[in-house]
């Protein structure tokens, strides 16, 4: 009972806060459901971090936390949360890896730099890492772990990423912090003094352009090893489809990531599941 409590607590915490992956989640059987709520909560609980950290070594302290108690909680010594406690039997039945786990947290250090991506491939790995590493560990939670599914999942979750720091990126900048590349940034006439003060200029839409084009290119890698990968991994793999959905948003705003308001209309998202579902196609 105390574990599919703290199930029902992580699935909360994913409706209240990471709607895409709710969305997404409700295509899973009820069990591997709640896998993928465990698995996208620990996300949330490391993404605060970043969120409500201003000081780095503090970021890092709180993460090097969860590195060591998801660790303790693999040999049996689960801590007083409940995304532990949820987490733990998952990583006894096999159904979360440790390695995969400390990959993924590692990615999460680059969270706590002091500058930003230094360039399109800086940025690219660290998405992978991210949103690319959690997506990689839902289709292992589906019970899909198959080369090309692992490949495509990486680069759905990658693909999301990218769109994410781009809708994030005003609110970042507010708070001292550039998370996009630094060189597509330079080349697009953008200073990061002025975007950090909240005043990028024309060339930001551009640059954004780009970067969305680049996630594009990722989603269509993707896409391209469709084929023959299993229905079962859709519940991960159709966050392509909401990701679509935020680039034609974002093209919709002219790319103008200070607008306020980058959200898709409140139908969108929903219907971009539902058309994965009813296709099977993400």
């Amino acid at each position: 009972m105390a574990q599919h409590s703290d199930q029902r607590i992580c699935a909360e915490a994913v409706r209240s806060h990471d709607r895409d992956r709710w969305l997404t989640a409700a295509l899973a059987p009820g069990a591997a459901r709640g896998r993928l709520a465990v698995l996208y909560a620990l996300n949330l609980e490391l993404a605060r971090i970043n969120e409500v950290t201003s000081e780095p070594m503090v970021g890092r302290i709180r993460l090097q936390w969860w590195r060591e108690s998801l660790a303790a909680g693999g040999e049996g010594r689960v801590g007083d949360h409940p995304v532990l406690r949820a987490i733990a039997p998952l990583l006894a039945a096999g159904h979360l890896a440790a390695a995969d786990l400390e990959e993924f947290l590692d990615a999460r250090e680059a969270d706590f730099e002091a500058t930003g991506p230094e360039d399109m491939e800086a940025f690219t790995a660290y998405c992978r890492g991210t949103g690319g590493g959690l997506c990689r560990m839902a289709a292992k939670a589906l019970g899909v772990a198959g080369p090309d599914t692992l490949a495509a999942a990486e680069a759905v979750g990658c693909a999301h990423a990218m769109v994410g720091q781009l809708r994030n990126a005003a609110w970042y900048a507010g708070r001292g912090r550039v998370v996009l590349p630094l060189d597509v940034l330079e080349a697009h006439g953008v200073a990061t003094d002025r975007l950090l003060a909240g005043a990028p200029g024309g060339g930001l839409s551009s640059a954004a352009r780009e970067i969305a084009a680049h996630a594009g290119r990722v989603l269509a890698e993707a896409r391209a090893q469709r084929h023959g990968i299993p229905r079962a991994a859709l519940p991960a793999l159709v966050l392509a489809r909401i990701t679509d959905a935020r680039l034609r948003r974002l093209a919709a705003s002219g790319f103008d990531l200070f607008i306020g308001n980058n959200e898709p209309l409140p139908l969108a998202l929903p219907l971009a599941v539902l058309r994965g579902a009813v296709t099977g196609r993400y």
